[in-house]
């Protein structure tokens, strides 16, 4: 049996033991007590379970007591069977509960494995993944990730981490629930950052910033319109108060956000088998490579894609259609479409974009929709890639985002790292380590995402898990 943890930064072995079995063999039929359980087998690979294993799933936790027999090679009439030791194998150390994200699997390898999988699937309602070649059956359990909304423009880093907001960056919001940009733009937004951050040149801050980290203001006419909370030691409140025109107080707290690798990784697995591709075969082609241009523009409705990449060429227009429903793609590599290509979102729908490799818009790219609606679009990011906005020193090379970029970080983590250039304008939020707002760079933050989720809590398609409990019990069996 092999028990593994796989996460973003790689796959730990939680256990992995030979379970041994003791067995009596007849008549061409073999029944054998395996793993705390008892098997028969024909010897023609037909396995059925007399009695379960020492397998217990329930309200997403995973109890497994391994169970593992050596001994004598034979026995006689009658046996002695002895405990040889228990171990622990989770929690221990820094794995602890609740399990954090990611994937759970139970794997095991025996002449009876597909009982053992029939018993997985009946146990846990989830599919099971079959090795006929190797004997092996496969339940996987994916980490159930927590609700989230996004309530700021940006929910930034991790301590030592550090946002420059350049010359002339302007912050704001909108509610595009009440009208677009231009009709709802106000005040009421927020930054959050459990890290630092530096205000230059005439930074127009309108709204509010929570700030675990240092605070420094570098030049001059730099405005904070709402509120400031730091942490104490980490502000100059009687040199720098006249920049804050709310109120000034201590003890910022930054809201904790969940990594958000454990549901790329789960989308990965349905999408590259089960997708709507032949749907739409010329705008995925499209997509996967800038070279090749089969569509112009290029459509997609509603339902589940899988691309190797999402790379439209220059002047490329791409319509996402999800009109009432949902368009969820995985995308293996990279988020690169070229200078000049326009994205619009269609209809009332939603449009999520499960993003395994590194963001990167080109100059005069934009991402948009009608009413100017960030819930709309959303790129969910590992917390140790790249999200780059390209800009130039014109306003027509700006980039204009609509949507969210969702890609917060775990422990020591600060999540994807995001630099907004020259003139470009994100209207929306940004949540992982924004480290430069570069000269006229704007966010706008949209106030209608406070009543959006942003990961429905449990969403997954595998059974879900919250709490695991392995140990190793070792039996002796010896002739009596």
């Amino acid at each position: 049996m092999t028990i593994t943890h796989r996460t973003r930064s790689g796959t730990d072995t939680i256990l992995q033991k030979d379970l041994g079995k003791v067995y009596y063999e007849g008549g061409g039929t073999e029944i054998a007590y395996q793993g705390g359980g008892v098997w028969r087998s024909d010897g023609d690979g037909n396995a059925v379970m007399i009695s379960p294993p020492e397998f217990h799933y329930r309200d997403a936790t995973l109890t497994l007591p391994v169970v593992t027999v050596d001994g004598e090679n034979y026995l006689g009439d009658s046996a002695a069977i002895t405990n040889n030791d228990t171990q622990k194998a989770y929690p221990v150390g820094d794995d602890v509960n609740p399990v954090d994200s990611g994937l759970v699997t139970v794997s095991v390898q025996s002449e009876f494995y597909r009982a053992w999988g029939n018993y997985f699937h009946e146990r846990t309602s989830g599919s099971v993944d079959y090795d006929h070649a190797n004997n092996t059956a496969t339940v996987a359990l994916t980490v159930e990730t927590e609700e989230q909304t996004v309530d700021a423009g940006v929910i930034s880093g991790g301590t030592g981490t550090t946002i420059t907001y350049k010359n002339k960056g302007d912050f704001d919001s909108y509610n595009s629930s009440v009208g677009d940009y231009e009709s709802s733009n106000g005040e009421r937004g927020a930054i959050y950052t459990a890290g630092n951050i530096e205000l230059k040149n005439k930074v127009d801050l309108r709204g509010s910033l929570i700030a675990e980290g240092q605070i420094t203001f570098q030049g001059s006419k730099q405005t904070i319109t709402g509120d400031l909370e730091y942490v104490d030691g980490n502000f100059d409140e009687a040199n720098e108060g006249e920049h804050v025109e709310g109120t000034i107080s201590k003890g910022a707290d930054v809201p904790e956000t969940v990594a958000v690798d454990g549901l790329i990784d789960e989308k990965e697995s349905v999408l590259t088998s089960d997708n709507d591709n032949t749907t739409h075969p010329n705008t995925i082609e499209t997509l996967n490579t800038e070279s090749t241009r089969t569509c112009n523009p290029c459509n997609l409705t509603a339902g589940g894609y899988y691309l190797e990449s999402f790379e439209p060429g220059s002047g490329q227009t791409v319509y996402l259609k999800p009109e009432d429903g949902t368009i969820d793609m995985y995308v293996e590599g990279e988020f690169a479409p070229a200078d000049n290509v326009h994205i619009e979102v269609i209809g009332d729908g939603r449009v999520n974009v499960y993003l395994d490799k590194d963001l990167s818009l080109g100059k005069n790219t934009t991402i948009t929709n009608d009413g100017d609606d960030a819930s709309q679009f959303w790129i969910y990011m590992n917390p140790d890639r790249d999200a780059e906005l390209q800009g130039g020193s014109n306003d027509p090379d700006n980039v204009d985002y609509t949507g969210v970029i969702y890609g917060p970080g775990r422990g020591d983590q600060a999540g994807v790292d995001i630099s907004i250039d020259n003139n470009d304008d994100i209207f929306g939020a940004v949540v992982g380590n924004l480290y430069d707002v570069a000269n006229k760079g704007n966010i706008h933050y949209d106030e209608a995402l406070t009543d959006t989720t942003a990961i429905a809590g449990g969403e997954t398609t595998r059974p879900s898990l919250t709490y695991l409990h392995i140990s190793e019990n070792s039996v002796n069996v010896t002739s009596d």
